[in-house]
């Protein structure tokens, strides 16, 4: 599965580097940047070039590395690894909205676009599209500490893990689907503030579903300390 991630992010891993090296080469010294946009495309930030084009490749490889280790050290690194489909599509897509934000940086250096408005768009557009993707797939996720909907119910009751991920695997394909309709047709003011709210209904719900269903789960994990004489004193 390792090999395979690796193999996944390599296209936007290249891709990412290419558009960093292209906007380094051709961006002079001690120019100001554009590396911050508000929800309606407008500057509100300005960086050096080592920021504007170093700072997404390193966070890039960085999580490159971090999926790679995540299921050597995850105490269930086998379930991750029966959590295949979960773990590429996150990683792999991780990799693309990685290189969709390079590339709408590289490009307003270069002025190729003269709109402000589209490269917040195009962002929350690669946004939704990866939520959607990742809803498909998450109803195969296993029960692991990194990966998935992990509640203290969800990782106690292999029933609440379940019924929480088909949940969130229809509700991440509606959320992911409606914000990116949202940044084609709503103003991007507007449009942000749906991508959020709907991604947070998407993931607080089967929160509340996987509760629900421990309760009812003969078969949940519960831990009881034994009191100690201090605690039978009290």
């Amino acid at each position: 599965m390792i090999i395979r991630g690796l193999i996944l992010s390599l296209p936007p891993l290249v891709l990412m580097l290419g558009l960093a090296a292209w906007g380094w080469i051709i961006t002079p010294e001690g120019a100001e940047i554009p590396v911050h946009f508000a929800a309606d495309g407008s500057v509100n930030r300005y960086g050096s070039k080592l920021e504007a084009f170093g700072v997404v490749p390193a966070l890039s490889l960085a999580l490159v590395g971090l999926f790679a280790v995540v299921p050597l050290i995850d105490p269930r690194g086998g379930n991750v690894r029966r959590s295949r489909p979960l773990v590429l599509v996150s990683w792999a897509g991780t990799m693309w909205v990685m290189a969709v934000a390079q590339g709408a940086i590289t490009l307003s250096v270069t002025g190729l676009v003269s709109e402000t408005d589209w490269m917040p768009r195009l962002i929350g557009i690669a946004v939704g599209v990866l939520f959607a993707v990742i809803g498909n797939v998450l109803g195969k996720a296993r029960p692991n500490w990194f990966f998935g909907i992990r509640t203290p119910w969800t990782l106690s009751s292999d029933r609440a893990w379940d019924a929480a991920h088909r949940w969130a695997g229809w509700l991440f394909v509606f959320a992911g689907l409606i914000s990116a309709g949202g940044m084609f047709i709503l103003p991007v003011r507007a449009a942000f503030p749906v991508l959020i709210v709907v991604t947070l209904l998407a993931a607080f719900l089967p929160m509340v579903v996987s509760y629900f269903v421990w309760r009812s789960d003969p078969d949940r994990e519960t831990y009881h300390a034994p009191l100690s004489d201090d605690d039978d004193s009290v």
